[in-house]
C-alpha cells in the first residue's frame, strides 16, 4: 500500500477529499496512490505540505510505476492467431 494512501486513510480522508485539500482530482489522487500517474510538481509540494511531510516526493517515486513504452507498430489479435 502506497505512503499516501496509507495517510489518506489515517485521517479518515476520501479520495475526493484529499484531492480537494492538494489541488486534484479524486480520480488523479487514486492513480497517484496506484503508482499510475506521475504528479505535477505543485502538487508534489502540495501533498508534502498537506501531510505536514509525513509523504515525501521519495514516497511517491517509490509507488510510481511507469507505463511501458511500445515500439513498432501494433499487431492486430487477428494478424496474431
Amino acid at each position: 500500500m502506497s505512503k499516501l494512501r496509507e495517510w489518506r486513510q489515517a485521517k479518515g480522508l476520501t479520495l475526493g477529499e484529499l484531492g480537494d485539500l492538494i489541488g486534484a482530482s479524486g480520480v488523479s489522487v487514486h492513480r497517484i496512490e496506484n503508482g499510475a500517474q506521475w504528479p505535477h510538481p505543485t502538487i508534489i509540494a502540495n501533498i508534502e505540505r498537506e501531510t505536514n511531510r509525513a509523504v515525501k516526493v521519495m514516497d511517491l517515486l517509490a509507488a510510481y510505476v511507469p507505463k511501458k513504452k511500445t515500439r513498432g507498430r501494433k499487431v492486430s489479435r487477428s494478424a496474431a492467431e
